[in-house]
């Protein structure tokens, strides 16, 4: 009895645990897309909101969003696209201001100012798997233009 015990606890254990790392890889994946789709609309969102500024205000707006703040990745990231200061899934920030973290999840942030009060955004989404595999996924980046366009490279 004790034997047959066994044997069926070590067959549910070798069904339960690949599918319960399929589970947490998948959810892990998803938090990066979640997280990088919600930085792109936060991001063109501000563009926008900044772009009816600079039409309303004209040679005026320079000095009430000087370059400083809007050219540095370090004041969007927690001002702008992440306020909450969320986690990635593999630990640590899930933005970071760099080309994004393969091996946490982490979005990166790059940020080029155009002068004017004008920026452009550069989010990069990892090609990020918890498993250490790829799987098929690769990195994205996006570009959100001064006007809020949307310019996407894979």
């Amino acid at each position: 009895m004790p034997t047959l015990l066994l044997v069926i606890v070590a067959i549910l254990a070798g069904i339960a645990l690949p599918a319960y790392t399929k589970y947490i890889s998948e959810t892990s994946i998803s938090v990066v897309n979640s997280n990088y789709k919600n930085a792109v609309k936060a991001v063109k969102a501000e563009q926008f909101r900044l772009m009816r500024l600079r039409e309303r205000l004209g040679d005026r707006f320079k000095y009430r969003s000087p370059d400083y703040f809007f050219g540095r990745a370090d004041n969007w990231i927690p001002h702008i696209i992440d306020p909450n200061g969320r986690k990635a899934p593999g630990g640590g920030p899930a933005f970071i201001v760099d080309k994004g973290g393969t091996q946490t999840g982490a979005i990166g942030v790059e940020v080029g100012t155009g002068g004017m009060g004008t920026a452009y955004v550069n989010l990069y989404r990892p090609a990020y798997a918890p498993s250490g595999q790829n799987d098929g996924f690769t990195w994205e980046m996006s570009r959100i233009t001064p006007s809020g366009d949307i310019i996407v490279r894979h």
